[in-house]
């Protein structure tokens, strides 16, 4: 048997470019924005907590300096999220799930149904106020996982069943 690995002109393939990408459902901000401000509650509950408890830092330079740095970190934290959201978006085809990610660094995640093992839908405390959900895409591979915030919880399950059904079709009938 003779190997044969021929050559693919770039040229000829399909231009990815041109995909229509739906973008993440806009309630999903005011989720990441939630999350931001309860996660800066906790830190600065867990500051002022070691401000009462611990004497040897208590002093009016620690409150300034650790409530500024949480502060600050919180506030760029919650821009940087809200610039990402910006550019996540999917595109659901016949045969494969995209989701595009990042702002600095920006990626396409391709994940066809082929690789699939299974799939789910799950969402937190703050997305199920907002009536959003995640779904999660498992492949064959460990690096190959696709999971897309921020979709209405209706639109996710539905996603789900289409994508767990491309998967049993395209299984072989045990015979």
């Amino acid at each position: 048997m003779e190997f044969s690995n021929a050559s693919v002109d770039p040229s000829q393939l399909p231009d990815a470019s041109g995909v229509p990408f739906t973008p993440l459902e806009k309630p999903y901000a005011r989720s990441l924005s939630w999350q931001w401000l309860l996660s800066a509650l906790l830190f600065i509950a867990v500051a002022a907590g070691l401000y009462i408890g611990v004497k040897k830092i208590r002093s009016d330079l620690y409150l300034i300096i650790s409530f500024s740095i949480i502060s600050l970190a919180h506030f760029i934290g919650w821009y940087l999220a809200m610039l990402s959201f910006r550019r996540k978006a999917y595109a659901l085809r016949e045969r494969d799930i995209l989701y595009r990610s990042g702002w600095l660094v920006q990626s396409v995640s391709v994940c066809p149904f082929s690789r699939v093992q299974h799939c789910s839908v799950s969402s937190g405390l703050i997305d199920r106020k907002f009536g959003l959900a995640t779904l999660r895409v498992y492949t064959a591979g460990s690096d190959g996982d696709i999971a897309i915030p921020g979709l209405k919880e209706a639109d996710a399950f539905s996603m789900k069943a289409y994508i767990t059904g491309k998967i049993n079709a395209d299984e072989p009938a045990n015979v």
